[in-house]
């Protein structure tokens, strides 16, 4: 790749990430080497002077800060001064796993679009890991988490400010790319803890998957894919299904935290009352969008 213009810009949201997002930084530029192929771009949400904590180097750029505007406008954010024919999305406090740079190098060379393989970790120990050669709408749902795409920047117009917006940004690219996309052995690691933000918010997650859902129509359009409102809806009423199991689970006096109880239940298998009331949810959104294109 001899371009001078990067292919896959890093989109990289951060808030408060002093102690994380400069070990990251020096992870990507160690393993690229001289490589000009991709370009971190930095969208600061705090007062932290990010400039000042990492390297100087061309290939680092940021966009402009914002305060506590979220990680879905810090994300849109970097989407807008993104140069890269490509983009995905990095976590300040994630990780990556060895070789992943050479990786997404090979791949953007060979693949339209393509998925990073996904693993989470807690207390530095890995507990799931997707493992398939590729990804599909069903897959994706089994394994009820993030699964980080690398897209063409066209694909993506902006990241919705609604919970689960990689869930999101994932089921638009599978209808983008025909229902599947190739995984690839680069290794992203999403580090969990109890004061992550799915810890944190764990007991509004159902209503917020609620408000996602309703508003579901307006997310595809704006997303470009109003032919994929159904494949969201049913990503959305799986993730809701989860997370009024948990509010059961919680209310029933159990002490587990959200990420144990989701893989425990993922270990057991989804039980028929949380499939059925997503396969249910998913049919009446289906026989309301049909009644409303057979009046158009």
């Amino acid at each position: 790749m001899s371009s001078d213009l990067p292919v896959v810009s890093f989109l990289v949201a951060a808030h408060q990430a002093g102690d994380c997002l400069p070990g990251l930084v020096r992870k990507i530029l160690d393993q690229a080497g001289e490589g000009r192929y991709f370009e971190l771009v930095i969208s600061p949400d705090c007062p932290l002077d990010y400039r000042a904590l990492l390297p100087v180097d061309d290939r680092i750029v940021f966009a402009p800060a914002g305060l506590r505007s979220g990680p879905s406008a810090a994300r849109t954010r970097a989407l807008r001064v993104a140069s890269g024919s490509h983009v995905c999305l990095l976590d300040a406090d994630d990780d990556i796993g060895d070789g992943f740079m050479p990786a997404v190098e090979a791949a953007l060379q060979c693949y339209e679009a393509f998925c990073l393989r996904t693993a989470y970790q807690m207390g530095g120990r890995t507990f799931k890991r997707y493992e398939g050669a590729e990804v599909d709408y069903q897959s994706y749902m089994d394994y009820y988490g993030s699964i980080q795409p690398v897209v063409p920047k066209s694909w993506l117009p902006l990241y919705p400010e609604y919970v689960a917006e990689d869930a999101i940004v994932m089921v638009s690219a599978l209808y983008r790319a025909g229902g599947r996309l190739p995984v690839i052995d680069a290794v992203y690691i999403a580090r969990l803890s109890d004061e992550s933000y799915c810890s944190r918010n764990s007991s509004l997650f159902t209503k917020m998957y609620q408000d996602a859902i309703a508003n579901m129509p307006a997310i595809a359009l704006s997303m470009g894919v109003p032919g994929a409102l159904l494949r969201l809806i049913e990503a959305f009423y799986v993730r809701a299904a989860m997370s009024q199991s948990f509010d059961r689970y919680v209310e029933s006096g159990g002490h587990c935290g959200y990420h144990d109880f989701v893989l425990v239940a993922q270990q057991c298998g989804l039980s028929g009352r949380q499939r059925a009331e997503a396969r249910q949810g998913v049919a009446e959104h289906g026989a309301a969008v049909r009644l409303q294109a057979s009046q158009e």
